[in-house]
């Protein structure tokens, strides 16, 4: 009994430390890191590979733009923007995919998606649904997304802040994002 005990704990363990957590940014879309000037944003997934009492080792995997190595996205179509690092070497590139190792603190990290974009959620049906019921977000893609956002935002007047957190709500659950259709 103790040797099911002491494995299922080691595989708890092991678990945990290799889950997907999500970036939450209480304020603002982005979290810039002091120590490494690398800015991360609000829902971003990371895997977390070891802890330091409040500090976390993560990593973040992405698509890169070749003409801008200093920016990992969510998607092959760079909508969705995950980190940026600062002039230098940071980003691990393979083909059009790249990785970044950070330390941060494990207050800016959740466990669940929902809970990291739930900000963001609650400013697009403050802001979308003053004139209509909301939209299902799966039901389009990040560029129809773009192309509505676009021409309602006039009528709900959001600022510049709103924008950016509804947009970004928008691209992740979108139906080709990555918490949309099938995710």
């Amino acid at each position: 009994m103790k040797i099911i005990t002491k494995m299922s704990l080691f595989f708890t363990l092991l678990t945990n430390i290799y889950a997907t957590s999500y970036v939450l940014v209480e304020e603002g879309v982005s979290l810039s890191l002091p120590t490494s000037k690398i800015v991360v944003f609000n829902g971003t997934p990371v895997e977390v590979f070891s802890t330091n009492g409040d500090n976390i080792k993560v990593a973040i995997k992405g698509f890169m733009n070749p003409s801008d190595e200093k920016s990992l996205y969510a998607t092959n179509n760079l909508k969705l923007l995950l980190a940026q690092v600062p002039e230098g070497n940071f980003i691990k590139k393979t083909g059009n995919q790249g990785s970044l190792e950070i330390e941060m603190n494990k207050k800016h990290l959740v466990e669940s998606a929902d809970t990291a974009w739930e900000k963001s959620a609650d400013r697009f049906y403050e802001k979308c649904t003053k004139c209509h019921a909301a939209k299902v977000v799966k039901e389009h893609t990040m560029l129809e997304w773009e192309g509505l956002y676009e021409s309602m935002k006039e009528f709900a007047k959001p600022t510049d802040d709103d924008s950016a957190n509804v947009l970004r709500y928008l691209r992740a659950y979108a139906k080709d994002g990555i918490l949309g259709e099938g995710k």
